[in-house]
C-alpha cells in the first residue's frame, strides 16, 4: 500500500510486518524485513526488540553465526544507549555461541565485559563458570582457578556454582 501511494514504509509498519513473518514461522522473510529496517533505522534502539528476536530465532535453530552477529548488534545499541535492558541473558547466549564455533579467547572478553556490571548473584555464578571453563580451553589454569574460586565465593546457591567448586577440586 505505501508503495502505491509512494510513500516510505515507516518502522511501526515494518516491525508489524517482520513479528507477523516471525510469526508465521517465515524466517527468510523476516531477515528480509529486518534487512530493510536496518537500512533506515539501524541507530534507533527500539529494534533492540527485533534483534533479540532474531538471536531467539538463531538460538533454536542452532545458527550460530547469526546468534553472533544480532548478539554483537543488540550489545552495542545496549552500550550506545547505556541500557543493559536485554544482558546478561544476551550476552550468555552470546558467549555459548562463541564458544561452539571456537571463539574462546572472544567469549572470555565478553564474560570479563559482563562481571564489570552489576548481576545477579545467580547470573554472576553462571559467568564466573564461564569465565573458568574458557580459562582451562585456553590452557590458563590460575585464571580458570581464580573465576572458579570466585563462583564458590558467591553468596547464593546455584547448580553452576556446584560446578565450580567440583571444578576447584581438580587444582
Amino acid at each position: 500500500l505505501a508503495g502505491s501511494l509512494k510513500q516510505k514504509i515507516t518502522l511501526e509498519v515494518l516491525r508489524d510486518i517482520f513479528f507477523a513473518e516471525v510469526k508465521l514461522k517465515k524466517k527468510e522473510n523476516a531477515l528480509s524485513t529486518l534487512e530493510m529496517i536496518e537500512q533506515n533505522h539501524s541507530k534507533n534502539f527500539t529494534i533492540i526488540d527485533i534483534y533479540s528476536e532474531i538471536v531467539k530465532m538463531a538460538n533454536e535453530a542452532k545458527d550460530d553465526l547469526l546468534l553472533i552477529k544480532y548478539a554483537q548488534k543488540i550489545i552495542a545499541l545496549q552500550k550506545e544507549f547505556k541500557s543493559s535492558a536485554l544482558s546478561p541473558s544476551i550476552e550468555l547466549s552470546y558467549i555459548e555461541a562463541l564458544k561452539r564455533v571456537g571463539k574462546e579467547s572472544d567469549a572470555l572478553l565478553v564474560c570479563d565485559a559482563l562481571l564489570s556490571q552489576n548481576l545477579s548473584g545467580k547470573d554472576k555464578i553462571r559467568v564466573y563458570y564461564n569465565a573458568g571453563e574458557l580459562s582451562l580451553k585456553l590452557k590458563e589454569d590460575t585464571k580458570a582457578k581464580e573465576y572458579f574460586t570466585k563462583c564458590v565465593e558467591v553468596n547464593e546457591t546455584s547448580s553452576w556454582k556446584n560446578i565450580c567448586e567440583e571444578n576447584l577440586k581438580l587444582f
